[in-house]
Order: C-alpha cells, then structure tokens, then sequence
C-alpha cells in the first residue's frame, strides 16, 4: 500500500507513463502527472511542463512541491527520439541537444531539484524509464544506419 505517499510521473498522460500513474493512485498514491499537453479524463492533477529546459524541470518541480508538500516517489518518464528518414548521419546538433535534453537532462536536473526534498523528508524512491530503442530497432536507428550494404 502506498497510502500517505506522495508520486511525480513525468511523460503520465499516456502509454507507459499513464499506467504507472494509474498503478500508483491505485496503490492509495497521491500522483501529479506532468507532460507538455493535458490528459483526457485523468483524476491525477497535472501539470504542464517543458521538461527539455531547465526552467520547465524547475517549475515542475517548484509545483509538485508546494501542491504535495513533499515528494516520496518520482517517475521520470519522459522521453522521446528524433527521426530522420535518412539515419543518424542525418541529425542535426538540434536534434542531438532536444534528445538529450527529454531523455538524460530532464531526469537529471529534476533528480537535483526533487532529491534535496526527498532527504530532507528522510528518503524515496527514484524510477528512470529508458528508451526500448534497443529492443525495437527502426530502420533510421543507430544500430541499423551504419550497415553496410552487400556489394
């Protein structure tokens, strides 16, 4: 039972991050959810956020503190991959900036504002989702866009 505890699932209005959302309010859990765009009929509270800047992941984190009062388990959900038809040679330094920014900075720079709180409430548990690209390659992978052709 997680009665009394308090969650934060970034990327929960859908998929992954929605099940687990839902897991922990089933549990007895008080969850905020945060994305770029508002679930559809969610009993979570939410809260949008930029999670590719800093001043997004700080906002976020500034609010789940002050709606919740603390926090004692975060969800870093958020992610996502760029796509270009052509293959990973094709990715621009844009396209590698928003990548790490959603995928590794945002966990990174929430885990530095949320973990403070977190101690000072004497502890909680930390979820880092990752990507399943290794799992289900795509022909503009990394994995695959250097093979080389048979000649």
């Amino acid at each position: 039972m997680l009665r009394g505890k308090r969650a934060l699932v970034t990327g929960g209005t859908r998929g992954l991050g929605a099940a687990i959302a839902a897991a922990l309010r089933r549990e007895g859990a008080e969850v905020v959810v945060a994305a770029r765009s508002a679930p559809e009929g969610s009993h979570d509270r939410f809260v949008a956020a930029d999670l590719t800047t800093p001043e997004g992941a700080g906002f976020l984190a500034r609010r789940v503190i002050d709606e919740l009062g603390g926090l004692d388990i975060l969800v870093s959900n958020a992610g996502g991959q760029t796509r270009r038809p052509q293959g990973i040679m094709a990715f621009t330094e844009e396209d590698w900036d928003h990548d790490l920014a959603i995928n590794l900075y945002a966990a990174v720079r929430l885990d530095r504002a949320l973990v403070p709180h977190m101690i000072n409430s004497g502890g909680g548990s930390i979820i880092h989702v990752s990507s399943i690209a290794a799992s289900v390659p795509r022909p503009a992978s990394i994995a695959l866009s250097h093979r080389r052709r048979p000649t």
